[in-house]
């Protein structure tokens, strides 16, 4: 993909749009830019990155979220939660 952006972008390193497209990637599907950025960052030892990688993170974020508003990690979650949960009453048996 790195390789793909250098005839659109001639100035941007080929390893940089590679970390950059690591970056959006994994902040749209997780839909968690933090995360994203600290992953990224601490992955690829980056720290010049971190201007590029925070505005991407969060433009990848924003149009996640207007495509699936549910986070993919909520919406998996729900197969793990019980269909139907009821307090137990007071003096019932369990």
């Amino acid at each position: 993909m790195g390789a793909g952006l250098t005839p659109f972008l001639p100035a941007l390193p080929t390893g940089a749009a590679a970390i950059l497209g690591m970056a959006s990637y994994f902040a749209g599907v997780v839909q968690a830019p933090v995360t994203t950025i600290v992953v990224v960052l601490e992955t690829t030892d980056g720290a010049a990155m971190t201007l590029p990688l925070m505005a991407t993170a969060l433009l990848a974020y924003g149009i996640s979220r207007l495509v699936s508003p549910e986070p993919i990690y909520h919406a998996l979650s729900k197969q793990f939660l019980p269909k139907h949960t009821e307090p137990a009453l007071q003096g019932e048996p369990r």
